[in-house]
């Protein structure tokens, strides 16, 4: 069996921000930041006005970006 290969990504900063995004749903919106320690995806973080962290029903993201932009 192959062995598991981390993702990195062209990051040698100790902490970076990957992506921000943004899901909205009827009752909400939920923002979503990405974060990279050493290149590595470290940790998620979650931000909501409505303090809901999982969207009830549908939703659908309102916005997505991308560091290092191009």
């Amino acid at each position: 069996s192959a062995e598991r290969q981390p993702k990195r990504f062209t990051s040698n900063e100790s902490e970076a921000l990957l992506a921000n995004a943004r899901i909205a749903f009827d009752t909400g919106e939920i923002e979503v930041q990405f974060w990279l320690v050493r290149g590595l995806l470290f940790r998620l973080e979650y931000r909501s006005p409505q303090k809901v962290y999982y969207p009830p029903g549908d939703y659908r993201i309102e916005s997505l970006e991308v560091w290092p932009k191009t």
